[in-house]
């Protein structure tokens, strides 16, 4: 067996022969000794950078969806932001001059983080060639990735979609997680500490 099993039939034993004893039913709880075996830590999937790269430069339409898709995912990539927190983006948190992004993080844990210069262009030209012809006349939204569709803020579930379907799209099983530890798996092979990477 698996150590994940073998742990899950010991939490049963010693769930069980606790209550013997706590009941009276035993005096003595025989699985009290019980070893846990030691957990293999597995690493999470991680993409290489040629096929990051691959799939970023797959996305070379100059359609709508492709400018905001490619924006969306060279962000990703760039930051190593969470879902969540590319959702919550508004057009005032990123500055491309300073090529920096005021990112709110879980827990109000907000910070700034630098852009890549790949992801300031596509920036760029995704907020004048994409985000206003898709706005329509909600011109008042200030979500910086939003739905053709509705016009309004895309959701983390919209992003994950859009991830997920371009990554499809080149042959890749790749979720705006695995994006993330790719670039921190990434920035740690090319010589950033943890520490840089953490800060």
């Amino acid at each position: 067996l698996s150590p994940v099993s073998i742990d899950v039939y010991l939490r049963a034993a010693r769930g069980l022969f606790r209550w013997l004893t706590q009941t009276g039913q035993m005096f003595l709880d025989p699985a009290k000794d019980l070893a846990v075996p030691t957990m293999e830590k597995k690493l999470g999937l991680v993409v290489s950078e040629k096929d990051m790269l691959r799939l970023l430069d797959g996305i070379a339409g100059t359609d709508l969806f492709s400018l905001r898709d490619r924006a969306i995912l060279e962000f990703a990539y760039g930051t190593g932001a969470r879902v969540e927190e590319m959702s919550r983006l508004d057009l005032e948190s990123v500055n491309l001059g300073t090529r920096l992004v005021h990112i709110q993080g879980k827990g109000s844990r907000d910070r700034m983080v630098p852009l890549t210069g790949t992801a300031c262009s596509a920036l760029r030209v995704y907020l004048e060639k994409g985000r206003r012809w898709m706005l329509g006349k909600n011109t008042k939204e200030r979500a910086l990735f939003i739905s053709f569709t509705s016009t309004g803020r895309l959701g983390p579930e919209s992003i994950s979609r859009i991830v997920k379907a371009r990554a499809a799209s080149a042959g890749l099983n790749v979720t705006p997680h695995v994006i993330r530890r790719s670039i921190i798996t990434h920035m740690v092979c090319r010589g950033a500490s943890l520490a840089q990477v953490k800060a």
